[in-house]
């Protein structure tokens, strides 16, 4: 199981992701996000994984609530990984144009790209559905979709045999 974040400065969005399904997710406050990151980490087995995207430098300037999601980043992943000691889960950070590289095969795509792979990937516009007929990306939205993409960048890696992080 997967436990993917997409940092933010005050929320950030998760979604806990498994061979392919999501199963719960979320864009909350960042201290309840650490608690929640806690908690699955906590009941994790060796095989589980909470993967964070990372924020690198990309020679732009930047502003504070950039320094905040980085910090924050760093918070949960340091809470995940106390917790994590005993059932020896992972901790993985992944870069932003990795998970772009995997997802749409180009490390420039923009974030309407990254959402159209992943809406592709489970089969069209019919996987968003509607409240009426919900598919299995129904309630994705926003940062929601970076942090599939974290977990779908994660998958692929783990399919794959690399480590990342």
């Amino acid at each position: 199981m997967i436990f993917a974040i997409d940092p933010g400065p005050e929320k950030s969005a998760w979604l806990v992701y498994d061979s392919g399904k999501i199963h719960k997710f979320g864009i909350d406050p960042n201290r309840v996000v650490r608690d929640i990151v806690q908690e699955f980490a906590l009941n994790s087995t060796s095989n589980n994984v909470v993967a964070i995207e990372q924020i690198r430098s990309y020679g732009k300037r930047v502003g504070n609530k950039t320094f905040d999601t980085c910090e924050w980043a760093g918070r949960f992943a340091q809470v995940a990984e106390d917790a994590m000691a005993q059932s020896f889960g992972a901790v993985k950070l992944i870069p932003r144009p990795d998970v772009k590289l995997i997802v749409c095969l180009n490390n420039t795509a923009r974030d309407s790209d990254v959402r159209d792979a992943l809406v592709y990937r489970y089969g069209g516009e019919s996987a968003v559905g509607t409240k009426k007929t919900p598919g299995p990306l129904y309630g994705i939205v926003k940062d929601l979709w970076a942090a599939l993409a974290v977990a779908v960048a994660v998958e692929e890696l783990s399919k794959r045999g690399k480590k990342h992080g």
